[in-house]
């Protein structure tokens, strides 16, 4: 995200990219990720309380946000899908398991 905020340096270019569903997700993904980092550690796991499980189980939501922003922006996407299909795999089997 740095390097494309200082590769273009044009504010309403770079409104306009957001705007598209390529980079929409991303950046949905990256305001997803801000507070799973900012919270990933020891005092906010203390201070959180249960609160931090509920918080960061939206990292499913942040990992299906990229792998979408990565389809859609891909030259070539194939790898993307292998990913997707692992990511559902995996989520497939803790919904399983739940049942």
């Amino acid at each position: 995200a740095i390097a494309y905020l200082l590769r273009e340096p044009d504010l309403s270019e770079i409104v306009a990219d957001a705007l598209t569903a390529g980079m929409l997700t991303g950046w949905l993904a990256l305001l997803i990720f801000l507070p799973l980092t900012a919270t990933s550690n020891d005092a906010s796991v203390r201070r959180l309380g249960t609160r931090w499980k509920t918080l960061h189980r939206l990292v499913y939501a942040g990992a299906m946000l990229t792998l979408a922003h990565w389809i859609l922006t891909a030259f070539d996407p194939t790898t993307a899908y292998v990913y997707l299909a692992v990511l559902l795999v995996l989520l497939g089997s803790r919904i399983a398991r739940r049942a």
